[in-house]
């Protein structure tokens, strides 16, 4: 998280590049860390993964993906009656997906159920009545 950080600080406004954090970390050093294969290792924070490798565009937009599905979630569930169960479901996955962005990392299988979470709640707008009169 350290050096995560200190990369964030050495490139603020627009990140050291995306994929480069692992090469970043290499050239800095792993003080205090014993680990056989550097391959694998991640700093298990999305949030500052993203603000290390994008800086603060790509963080703001990210976060602005985030609240726009959360919002979308939030009216939908108000709105309609007639889709609870699946909204439910949908709110699950919103909650799973905000914790495994604080405590995971972004890899393969993660960049695809963050688009299918994306693609699922945008669909449901498809769905919804258009006002309250329909």
């Amino acid at each position: 998280l350290k050096l995560a950080a200190q990369a964030f600080l050495s490139s603020p406004v627009f990140g050291i590049g995306a994929l480069n954090l692992y090469d970043y970390m290499l050239r800095s050093g792993f003080e205090g860390i014993i680990m056989g294969n550097l391959d694998v290792i991640s700093i298990h924070n999305t949030f500052l993964q993203v603000a290390a490798e994008e800086g603060l565009f790509g963080l703001s937009a990210f976060l602005i993906m985030i609240y726009s599905i959360w919002a979308i979630l939030k009216n939908a569930k108000n709105a309609s009656k007639n889709h609870s169960p699946y909204i439910m479901g949908l709110v699950n996955f919103f909650i799973v997906m905000s914790v495994n962005l604080f405590f995971g990392y972004i890899a393969s299988q993660f960049r695809f159920f963050i688009a299918l979470l994306f693609g699922l709640v945008l669909a449901l707008l498809r769905n919804l009545p258009a006002d309250e009169n329909d």
